[in-house]
């Protein structure tokens, strides 16, 4: 490969995802990210934890409103592997007080507000006010009084990608234009996918990236009201091109031209 040619067509990547659109949020728009953990089936005695945060509480604090820096934890103990209705539960309102991003890792530090309904009560390994420690869409720790941790909530990737595609982005793409889903789009990333980043150890990481930021993005994107806009040139500037090159069996060039644009849908929209 052209080394000289290869930094040509990056930065011509570099160049378009620097021209998406910015996002202009729909006033109904949902900002609190759902975190919660999984129960296994015909298990008694289980636990289960979701958490509801902001993320503007930790990347916008200082601007950032009373409602944007409330965090609810939800917890819900089942006594049976009959996951119905809980034995116990209850719900808890905490303020977020101080965050900090320490080598990439978030750390909340919260007030107890309120408990808000429920008949259950924490374990006494909990603080009165939570300490968080996590990556936004991968996980929040809930910490000790020595900073062990808790629990581990992770974020849950809601959706699927369907029956394949590069990415969620992908067929969030293809959907957006009303394509089939055999179209020559989808087809060239599956193939991509496939028969070229599944079989290369440089690139399997990437794939793993997608599947956790991916329906974030998207999440993201559809709480946008000009998300047509933002769809069509993700189409027009990631899609498009990143199908030409891998028809022109350019395939390291396509999953750059792909990659840098996922990192900007990422720094734009979550």
């Amino acid at each position: 490969m052209n080394r000289r040619n290869f930094i040509s067509k990056s930065s011509l990547a570099m160049i378009a995802a620097a021209g998406l659109p910015k996002a202009i949020l729909n006033k109904q728009a949902v900002t609190k990210i759902t975190y919660k953990t999984k129960l296994e089936p015909g298990i008694v005695n289980q636990t289960y934890y979701e958490l509801l945060i902001d993320h503007n509480c930790m990347t916008s604090f200082d601007t950032a409103t009373d409602e944007e820096k409330t965090i609810t934890l939800k917890v819900a103990y089942f006594e049976t592997a009959d996951f119905t209705t809980p034995t116990k539960g209850a719900e808890f309102n905490y303020i977020v007080k101080e965050s900090m991003l320490i080598n990439d890792i978030w750390k909340i530090k919260t007030k107890l507000d309120k408990k808000v309904t429920g008949d259950y009560k924490l374990p006494k390994s909990f603080p009165k006010n939570l300490v968080l420690t996590g990556k936004q869409y991968y996980y929040f720790n809930i910490l000790d009084k020595k900073d062990q941790t808790i629990v581990s909530i992770p974020y849950p990737p809601s959706g699927s990608s369907g029956s394949g595609g590069g990415c969620f982005l992908t067929t969030a793409c293809v959907e957006n234009k009303n394509m089939a889903d055999n179209c020559a789009e989808l087809m060239a990333f599956r193939s991509l996918r496939d028969d070229y980043m599944l079989k290369n150890s440089d690139t399997i990481p990437l794939i793993d990236g997608y599947k956790i930021y991916g329906p974030a993005i998207i999440k993201a994107i559809n709480n946008c009201a000009n998300k047509k806009e933002i769809y069509d040139y993700m189409f027009d500037h990631m899609i498009k091109p990143s199908v030409a090159l891998v028809k022109e069996d350019r395939l390291t060039e396509a999953v750059e031209h792909y990659t840098i644009f996922v990192k900007a849908l990422a720094d734009n929209y979550l």
